[in-house]
């Protein structure tokens, strides 16, 4: 893991958004983790597409490689958040020009949401997720859904994930998206 100092623990804690450079993971396992995802995306291995997100989003939930990073990362974030965590899920996603991800909080499995980049883009700022500053009263009516009268056009923050980086979120309380790919 990537070396946490107070001033990110506290910087997560106010803001409950951090992006870290790292490397985050040893080379050894991000090689096969990249690996694994470019060959899937390759040999079409990934069937699950998500229409909602756009037409060429690709989707790996819950595989042994995801629940392993999943346990690999849990005392990363439990120092981090200050708060004993466990993991749930984990999905790998693959998404092409045109794909976005909509304006969203996460479900109650979720308080925290992990980003890593696998391959690298285009340029520095192919990918990025976009955070709102201002968090949501974590309530389970609005988890996936998204009003468009709420600030998100102002009062975001912009977190570009860096290659074996890592970017976190509370996912429950801060609603989060990637606009439509280049």
């Amino acid at each position: 893991h990537c070396p946490l100092t107070l001033e990110d623990t506290q910087k997560f804690k106010r803001d409950w958004a951090i992006s870290l450079k790292g490397p985050f993971f040893p080379p050894q396992l991000f090689t096969l983790y990249a690996r694994a995802y470019s060959n899937a995306l390759a040999t079409g291995a990934w069937h699950a597409r998500i229409p909602k997100q756009g037409p060429s989003t690709y989707q790996s939930g819950d595989d042994p490689l995801n629940m392993f990073l999943n346990l690999r990362v849990q005392e990363f974030v439990e120092r981090l958040a200050g708060i004993r965590v466990d993991p749930t899920y984990g999905y790998t996603n693959g998404y092409a020009r045109g794909d976005e991800l909509k304006p969203h909080t996460d479900r109650k499995a979720c308080e925290f949401t992990l980003t890593t980049l696998l391959v690298a883009q285009p340029h520095p700022d192919y990918c990025p997720l976009f955070v709102q500053n201002t968090p949501w009263k974590i309530d389970d009516k609005w988890v996936g859904r998204w009003e468009e009268n709420t600030l998100w056009r102002s009062d975001v923050t912009k977190i570009v994930p860096a290659l074996n980086g890592i970017s976190i979120i509370r996912g429950r309380a801060k609603p989060h998206f990637r606009p439509p790919l280049p």
